[in-house]
């Protein structure tokens, strides 16, 4: 299930309202608070919606990670997304992807 729902969000993604950002160093804190913003919680609580998180790395060492809401049943990003760039990631985000490129959270 994961590997078609990935595909899934990143087709969503096409579509979606997505916010690009940059650090040199991301933290699992900045990705949770950001979940814990009031118009995001209210997404998640909505049927059908789960947070996710993808990790890719680029070809030029960086991490991108996405975030952000996707509902199954329309199968489109809530809200928008976030297209984050990073030089590194600390070991609590390397540790919640443990190799898997989707990491869904409930």
């Amino acid at each position: 299930m994961p590997i078609f729902l990935l595909g899934l969000i990143l087709a969503a993604l096409s579509a979606a309202s997505v916010a690009a950002l940059f650090f040199a160093l991301l933290y699992w804190n900045e990705l949770v608070s950001w979940f814990r913003q009031p118009e995001v919680k209210k997404a998640q609580k909505a049927p059908n919606t789960i947070a996710f998180t993808i990790k890719q790395a680029k070809e030029n060492g960086d991490v991108r990670i996405v975030q952000g809401i996707f509902d199954e049943q329309s199968e489109e990003v809530v809200g928008q997304a976030r297209d984050i760039t990073a030089e590194q990631v600390d070991e609590q985000i390397t540790q919640a992807h443990d190799g898997k490129t989707l990491v869904i959270y409930k």
